[in-house]
């Protein structure tokens, strides 16, 4: 995994290999966090979550940006991150996916 600000100073840019799967934004005015995800349930979080929308910088189909809100735990936005982490895994050739103890 790794991390920086490649093109926009307030996004932190977090990748598994060479594939994003998670945008941090850290102005202060709109902190948000932009995962992948999947589409039907990018969906189901957006209709039960008022903070749950779709992604900004990326496909809106699957990808999500959260924000704080009603509902959102700490516990919920680290499943969905390793969540995130884990759809992206998946689409990368095996040989190139990180080993298991370095997740």
């Amino acid at each position: 995994m790794s991390h920086g600000r490649p093109s926009v100073e307030k996004l932190d840019v977090y990748k598994v290999g060479d594939k994003v799967f998670m945008i941090v934004t850290d102005d202060p005015g709109e902190r948000i966090i932009t995962l992948k995800a999947d589409p039907d349930h990018a969906s189901a979080l957006r209709d039960h979550f008022q903070t749950v929308t779709f992604g900004r910088y990326l496909d809106k189909g699957h990808w999500i940006s959260i924000g704080a809100g009603r509902g959102i735990t700490p516990q919920l936005i680290t499943k969905l991150v390793k969540t995130s982490y884990q759809v992206v895994v998946e689409t990368m050739p095996v040989r190139d996916r990180p080993k298991k103890d370095t997740e």
